[in-house]
Protein backbone atom coordinates (compact mmCIF):
# COMPACT_ATOMS: atom_id res chain seq x y z
CA UNK A 1 0.00 0.00 0.00
CA UNK A 2 1.18 3.58 -0.39
CA UNK A 3 2.37 6.10 -3.32
CA UNK A 4 3.02 2.96 -6.14
CA UNK A 5 6.73 4.64 -7.20
CA UNK A 6 7.72 5.57 -4.04
CA UNK A 7 6.74 2.13 -2.36
CA UNK A 8 8.10 0.23 -5.43
CA UNK A 9 11.61 1.59 -5.12
CA UNK A 10 11.41 1.04 -1.22
CA UNK A 11 10.89 -2.68 -1.77
CA UNK A 12 13.32 -2.86 -4.32
CA UNK A 13 16.29 -1.66 -1.73
CA UNK A 14 14.94 -3.65 0.82
CA UNK A 15 14.85 -6.81 -1.18
CA UNK A 16 18.00 -6.02 -3.04
CA UNK A 17 16.58 -7.01 -5.84
CA UNK A 18 19.06 -7.17 -9.26
CA UNK A 19 16.45 -6.49 -11.82
CA UNK A 20 13.17 -4.58 -11.87
CA UNK A 21 10.82 -5.85 -14.85
CA UNK A 22 8.16 -3.04 -15.83
CA UNK A 23 5.74 -2.06 -18.76
CA UNK A 24 6.23 1.75 -19.88
CA UNK A 25 2.30 1.90 -18.64
CA UNK A 26 0.39 0.87 -16.11
CA UNK A 27 -3.24 1.16 -14.91
CA UNK A 28 -4.05 4.62 -16.49
CA UNK A 29 -3.40 3.07 -19.99
CA UNK A 30 -1.49 4.23 -23.13
CA UNK A 31 -1.36 7.56 -23.79
CA UNK A 32 0.73 9.98 -26.33
CA UNK A 33 3.88 9.58 -24.10
CA UNK A 34 6.31 6.52 -24.62
CA UNK A 35 6.72 6.45 -20.82
CA UNK A 36 4.50 6.69 -18.48
CA UNK A 37 4.99 8.66 -15.51
CA UNK A 38 5.55 5.64 -12.24
CA UNK A 39 7.40 3.88 -14.54
CA UNK A 40 9.59 6.68 -15.32
CA UNK A 41 9.85 7.33 -10.94
CA UNK A 42 10.53 3.67 -10.55
CA UNK A 43 13.51 3.79 -13.32
CA UNK A 44 15.35 7.01 -11.75
CA UNK A 45 14.71 5.89 -8.74
CA UNK A 46 15.19 2.15 -8.31
CA UNK A 47 19.29 2.21 -9.05
CA UNK A 48 19.10 -0.87 -10.45
CA UNK A 49 18.89 -3.15 -13.78
CA UNK A 50 15.76 -2.96 -15.81
CA UNK A 51 13.89 -4.28 -18.24
CA UNK A 52 11.47 -1.99 -19.79
CA UNK A 53 8.72 -3.66 -21.97
CA UNK A 54 6.49 -1.15 -24.31
CA UNK A 55 3.40 -2.49 -24.68
CA UNK A 56 2.61 -1.24 -28.03
CA UNK A 57 2.33 -4.49 -29.78
CA UNK A 58 -1.03 -6.63 -29.21
CA UNK A 59 -0.17 -9.28 -27.04
CA UNK A 60 -2.03 -12.36 -25.02
CA UNK A 61 -1.45 -13.65 -21.45
CA UNK A 62 -1.59 -16.90 -23.03
CA UNK A 63 1.52 -16.37 -25.08
CA UNK A 64 4.44 -18.65 -24.21
CA UNK A 65 6.35 -19.04 -27.43
CA UNK A 66 8.13 -15.38 -26.54
CA UNK A 67 11.60 -15.54 -27.83
CA UNK A 68 14.24 -12.91 -28.63
CA UNK A 69 15.64 -13.45 -32.06
CA UNK A 70 17.06 -9.67 -32.93
CA UNK A 71 19.95 -8.30 -29.79
CA UNK A 72 20.74 -4.68 -30.81
CA UNK A 73 23.81 -4.05 -28.35
CA UNK A 74 25.15 -0.88 -28.87
CA UNK A 75 29.03 0.28 -27.69
CA UNK A 76 30.57 3.53 -27.81
CA UNK A 77 34.13 1.85 -26.95
CA UNK A 78 34.17 2.25 -23.40
CA UNK A 79 34.55 -0.18 -20.85
CA UNK A 80 31.09 0.99 -19.19
CA UNK A 81 29.20 0.03 -22.20
CA UNK A 82 31.09 -3.56 -22.26
CA UNK A 83 29.27 -4.38 -18.92
CA UNK A 84 26.34 -5.34 -21.04
CA UNK A 85 28.14 -8.29 -22.97
CA UNK A 86 27.62 -10.77 -20.44
CA UNK A 87 23.52 -10.42 -20.32
CA UNK A 88 23.68 -10.04 -24.52
CA UNK A 89 25.81 -13.29 -24.70
CA UNK A 90 23.75 -15.33 -22.40
CA UNK A 91 20.36 -14.24 -23.70
CA UNK A 92 21.53 -14.98 -27.43
CA UNK A 93 22.38 -18.23 -26.30
CA UNK A 94 19.55 -19.49 -24.48
CA UNK A 95 17.51 -17.99 -27.53
CA UNK A 96 20.00 -18.72 -30.33
CA UNK A 97 19.52 -15.35 -31.44
CA UNK A 98 22.04 -13.25 -33.70
CA UNK A 99 23.22 -9.75 -31.89
CA UNK A 100 24.08 -6.65 -33.96
CA UNK A 101 26.86 -4.80 -32.82
CA UNK A 102 26.40 -1.17 -33.44
CA UNK A 103 28.33 1.96 -33.28
CA UNK A 104 27.60 5.59 -34.25
CA UNK A 105 30.26 7.72 -34.82
CA UNK A 106 29.44 11.20 -34.12
CA UNK A 107 30.80 14.21 -36.45
CA UNK A 108 33.64 16.19 -34.26
CA UNK A 109 32.37 19.48 -33.22
CA UNK A 110 34.22 22.55 -34.53
CA UNK A 111 32.28 25.44 -33.34
CA UNK A 112 32.32 28.51 -35.93
CA UNK A 113 30.31 31.20 -37.26
CA UNK A 114 31.57 30.77 -40.64
CA UNK A 115 32.04 27.68 -43.26
CA UNK A 116 35.28 25.57 -42.35
CA UNK A 117 37.83 26.22 -44.23
CA UNK A 118 40.03 23.08 -46.66
CA UNK A 119 42.04 22.56 -43.63
CA UNK A 120 39.65 22.40 -41.08
CA UNK A 121 37.40 20.03 -43.10
CA UNK A 122 41.01 17.77 -43.88
CA UNK A 123 41.40 17.29 -39.74
CA UNK A 124 37.82 16.14 -39.40
CA UNK A 125 38.32 14.05 -41.95
CA UNK A 126 41.25 12.68 -40.73
CA UNK A 127 39.94 12.09 -36.88
CA UNK A 128 36.82 10.45 -38.83
CA UNK A 129 38.89 8.19 -39.99
CA UNK A 130 40.93 7.63 -37.24
CA UNK A 131 37.81 7.25 -35.22
CA UNK A 132 36.25 4.63 -37.81
CA UNK A 133 39.45 2.55 -37.77
CA UNK A 134 39.80 2.05 -33.95
CA UNK A 135 36.18 1.15 -33.48
CA UNK A 136 36.44 -1.12 -36.38
CA UNK A 137 39.00 -3.16 -34.92
CA UNK A 138 37.46 -3.14 -31.34
CA UNK A 139 34.34 -4.10 -32.51
CA UNK A 140 36.33 -6.84 -34.18
CA UNK A 141 37.84 -8.12 -31.12
CA UNK A 142 34.63 -8.25 -29.53
CA UNK A 143 32.86 -10.46 -32.03
CA UNK A 144 36.25 -12.76 -31.57
CA UNK A 145 34.95 -13.32 -27.85
CA UNK A 146 31.43 -13.87 -28.87
CA UNK A 147 30.66 -17.54 -28.79
CA UNK A 148 28.04 -16.84 -31.25
CA UNK A 149 27.84 -15.13 -34.66
CA UNK A 150 26.82 -11.67 -34.45
CA UNK A 151 26.23 -8.89 -37.18
CA UNK A 152 28.01 -5.27 -36.78
CA UNK A 153 26.68 -1.67 -37.61
CA UNK A 154 28.75 1.29 -38.71
CA UNK A 155 26.55 4.63 -39.08
CA UNK A 156 27.16 8.17 -38.54
CA UNK A 157 25.28 10.86 -37.55
CA UNK A 158 24.41 14.51 -36.18
CA UNK A 159 22.57 13.21 -33.17
CA UNK A 160 23.15 9.39 -31.59
CA UNK A 161 20.03 9.06 -29.75
CA UNK A 162 17.82 9.82 -33.33
CA UNK A 163 20.18 7.94 -34.96
CA UNK A 164 19.80 4.42 -32.43
CA UNK A 165 16.06 4.95 -32.54
CA UNK A 166 16.01 4.82 -36.35
CA UNK A 167 18.43 1.60 -36.26
CA UNK A 168 16.08 -0.42 -33.35
CA UNK A 169 13.36 0.05 -36.25
CA UNK A 170 15.08 -0.81 -39.31
CA UNK A 171 16.57 -3.73 -37.68
CA UNK A 172 13.26 -5.22 -35.93
CA UNK A 173 15.06 -5.52 -32.88
CA UNK A 174 13.32 -7.07 -30.29
CA UNK A 175 15.76 -6.45 -27.32
CA UNK A 176 17.29 -2.92 -27.46
CA UNK A 177 20.64 -3.89 -24.55
CA UNK A 178 22.36 -0.47 -23.16
CA UNK A 179 24.53 0.05 -20.35
CA UNK A 180 23.11 3.37 -18.42
CA UNK A 181 26.28 4.87 -18.97
CA UNK A 182 28.63 5.59 -21.55
CA UNK A 183 32.16 7.03 -21.78
CA UNK A 184 31.18 10.33 -21.71
CA UNK A 185 28.56 9.80 -18.24
CA UNK A 186 29.58 10.86 -15.19
CA UNK A 187 27.98 9.98 -12.00
CA UNK A 188 25.37 12.83 -11.46
CA UNK A 189 22.80 10.98 -12.87
CA UNK A 190 21.00 7.75 -13.26
CA UNK A 191 21.31 7.72 -17.04
CA UNK A 192 23.46 9.04 -19.72
CA UNK A 193 22.24 11.35 -22.36
CA UNK A 194 21.87 8.67 -24.58
CA UNK A 195 19.89 6.34 -22.43
CA UNK A 196 17.58 8.84 -21.54
CA UNK A 197 16.25 9.98 -24.90
CA UNK A 198 15.92 6.41 -25.53
CA UNK A 199 14.01 5.55 -22.32
CA UNK A 200 11.75 8.82 -23.31
CA UNK A 201 11.16 8.62 -26.93
CA UNK A 202 11.82 4.88 -27.95
CA UNK A 203 9.29 2.03 -28.72
CA UNK A 204 11.53 -0.71 -28.93
CA UNK A 205 12.22 -3.15 -25.33
CA UNK A 206 15.40 -2.36 -23.55
CA UNK A 207 17.11 -4.72 -20.88
CA UNK A 208 19.55 -1.26 -19.32
CA UNK A 209 22.35 -2.46 -17.41
CA UNK A 210 23.23 -0.36 -14.58
CA UNK A 211 26.94 0.31 -13.94
CA UNK A 212 26.60 2.26 -10.83
CA UNK A 213 27.68 0.66 -7.72
CA UNK A 214 25.10 1.61 -4.57
CA UNK A 215 27.79 3.80 -3.21
CA UNK A 216 28.35 5.89 -6.03
CA UNK A 217 24.93 7.17 -6.36
CA UNK A 218 23.82 11.18 -5.34
CA UNK A 219 20.79 12.09 -3.80
CA UNK A 220 19.04 14.16 -6.20
CA UNK A 221 18.71 18.23 -4.82
CA UNK A 222 14.66 17.12 -4.47
CA UNK A 223 15.52 13.86 -1.98
CA UNK A 224 18.37 16.24 -0.15
CA UNK A 225 15.09 18.74 0.14
CA UNK A 226 13.08 16.30 1.52
CA UNK A 227 15.21 14.71 3.54
CA UNK A 228 16.39 17.96 5.39
CA UNK A 229 12.34 19.03 5.51
CA UNK A 230 11.64 15.49 7.29
CA UNK A 231 14.37 16.05 9.77
CA UNK A 232 13.04 19.58 10.41
CA UNK A 233 9.23 18.03 11.18
CA UNK A 234 10.48 15.60 13.08
CA UNK A 235 12.50 18.01 15.55
CA UNK A 236 9.68 20.12 15.45
CA UNK A 237 7.80 17.17 16.89
CA UNK A 238 10.00 15.62 19.30
CA UNK A 239 10.00 19.55 20.74
CA UNK A 240 6.59 19.16 21.00
CA UNK A 241 6.39 16.56 22.47
CA UNK A 242 8.97 17.30 24.79
CA UNK A 243 7.36 20.55 25.99
CA UNK A 244 3.90 18.46 26.74
CA UNK A 245 5.45 15.80 28.65
CA UNK A 246 7.26 18.93 30.76
CA UNK A 247 3.93 21.02 31.10
CA UNK A 248 2.19 17.85 32.46
CA UNK A 249 4.66 16.78 34.63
Amino acid sequence: EGEPASTVVQYVAQQQADLVILSSHGGSGLADWCLGSVAQKILHRSHVSTLLIRPFQPFQAEQTDLRYQRLLVPLDGSRRAECVLPFATALAQHYNARPVLAHIFRHPEMPCQTPLSPEDQWLAAQLMARNREAITTYLEQVQAHLPMESEVRLLTSENVAAELHELAVAEKTDLLILSAHGYSDGTLWSYGSVITNILLYGTTPLLIVQDLKPEEWRPTPAEVALSEQSEHVYRASERFHTRTSDANT
